[in-house]
């Protein structure tokens, strides 16, 4: 029912009303069930005003203000609401019969069950938004569709062509999007929370800030999408195809990804603290800042992955990993992949084992130089001396100022010394590498030489590490 005193205000006049809502910004208009029809609110700010089930039968509300306003149950028959703002009204099943809108505002506005008839006057983008909303769109082709700013949600849109669509902005949350062809479209900051997009095509969409909590995504192709800053908690991506995506500062939270294909996606800084990763291909190097906390990376696949020291690795459960990605497996739904580490398949990493890897020795594992995790703690002495050896050849073949070459070379004779005692001081070994390391690091900052020295030199000194009982990283 509405309030009395507002209707004596409204009675007063519009620009009695408007200087009362300025003067009152915080109170909420209350003009539910009244009798309105004929009435002369051109111009009124009804913003946010409660007008549900009221009668406004041939009134006049051409260039109203109806922002955020309940019409829900309206009678607007052959009422005047042209350029009236209705952006995110509430317009369910309101009778707009005979009503003209021709460029009125609707972006976020709620159509479902209004009531039009082929005298209604209506834009065609917002047409076109009635007839999704209220009729369906399954199979429709609605290539290259203008529906920015659409409020579709819970809109059944299976298999529809939205390929090259413009739909940033629209609210499209529950939506039934399965099957739907949408490569290309531009869906940037659009709310799809809880969206049925499973099996959908969203390869090179424009996904940026999109909203998918929730989201059915299982089967997706999203190959070279941009998902940047876009909410994907707890979203199903299993089996989905994101290779190439850019997903930098996504929040994956909870996400499953089990057999999703991240090689080569950008993953920096975003956030995938216990999502399901098992199995999944990723590249760790594009992972630069993400956050894996929690996250289960068993039977996943780091293809082409390089050392990084940035992520987030606490709590992640990991038993085994692959380096080798293979094709699709249609009867397993599961990727083939090849490699495993550890190598004996009886054997899993022990706990925080993986993490250590990605701290320190994976690109020593990557390279496939050995073949187990721990392999490098069993080097003997013949082939410490041998990595020595290739560590000295660098270091000779490298034109550094000659004061700085005769220090590095005492430090090796002293290696050397070191190794043919019967019982070799890994401790002395360890300052004699450290004292050449901390001499190529200071050089570097000035020489391009010594810059080029230290890349060589890393995955010998990676592999020496763990002889000696510290991290792969610990020199460089």
């Amino acid at each position: 029912m509405a309030n009395s005193r507002h209707l004596e205000i409204l009675d007063e006049g519009v620009e009695a009303w408007n200087r009362w809502r300025e003067e009152n910004p915080d109170i909420k208009p209350d003009l539910s069930l009244a009798n309105l029809s004929l009435a002369n609110l051109s111009l009124a700010n009804l913003n946010g005003a409660q007008l549900e089930g009221a009668d406004l039968y041939n009134a006049n509300l051409r260039n109203t203000a109806l922002r955020n306003t309940d019409l829900r149950n309206t009678d607007l028959r052959n009422t005047g609401l042209s350029n009236a703002d209705l952006r995110n009204a509430d317009l369910r099943n309101a009778d707009l019969s005979n009503a003209n809108l021709k460029n009125a505002h609707f972006s976020g506005a709620n159509l479902k069950g209004v009531k039009i008839n082929e005298e209604t006057k209506l834009n065609d983008k917002w047409l076109l938004v009635w007839e999704i909303v209220n009729q369906g769109a399954d199979s429709r082709n609605l290539s290259l569709a203008q529906l920015e700013g659409a409020d579709l949600s819970n809109a059944q849109l299976n298999g529809a062509d939205l390929s090259l669509a413009s739909l940033s902005n629209a609210q499209l949350s529950n939506a039934n999007l399965s099957l739907a062809q949408l490569n290309g479209a531009n869906l940037s900051n659009a709310q799809l929370n809880g969206a049925d997009l499973s099996n959908a095509d969203l390869s090179n969409a424009q996904l940026n800030g999109a909203q998918l909590n929730g989201a059915d995504l299982s089967n997706a192709q999203l190959n070279g999408a941009d998902l940047s800053l876009a909410q994907l908690r707890s979203a199903q991506l299993s089996g989905a195809d994101l290779s190439n995506a850019q997903l930098c500062g996504a929040q994956l939270r909870s996400a499953q990804l089990s057999g999703t294909d991240l090689s080569n996606a950008q993953l920096c800084n975003a956030d995938l603290s216990n999502a399901n990763l098992e199995p999944a291909i990723f590249w760790i190097d594009r992972l630069n800042a993400a956050d894996l906390n929690g996250a289960t990376l068993t039977g996943a696949c780091l293809e082409e992955s390089k050392i990084n020291r940035t992520i987030n690795l606490e709590n992640v459960i990991c038993d085994y990993i692959y380096l080798k990605s293979g094709e699709w497996n249609i009867k397993t739904r599961k990727y083939d992949f090849s490699e495993r580490r550890p190598a004996d398949t009886d054997t899993n990493f022990k706990p925080g084992e993986f993490a250590s890897l990605v701290r320190g020795n994976l690109r020593g594992l990557v390279s496939a130089n050995i073949n187990s995790p721990v392999n490098s703690q069993k080097l003997n002495q013949q082939q410490i001396q041998d990595l020595l050896e290739q560590l000295k050849n660098t270091i000779a073949s490298t034109q550094l100022p000659e004061k700085h070459n005769l220090k590095l070379e005492r430090d090796l004779q002293d290696i050397e010394a070191e190794l043919i005692e019967a019982e070799t001081d890994k401790q002395e070994v360890q300052h004699s590498l450290e004292s050449i390391t901390n001499r190529i690091k200071r050089l570097s900052s000035t020489q391009v030489a010594a810059k080029h020295l230290q890349e060589k030199v890393t995955p010998v000194l990676e592999q020496i590490a763990p002889w000696l009982g510290v991290a792969a990283n610990h020199f460089f």
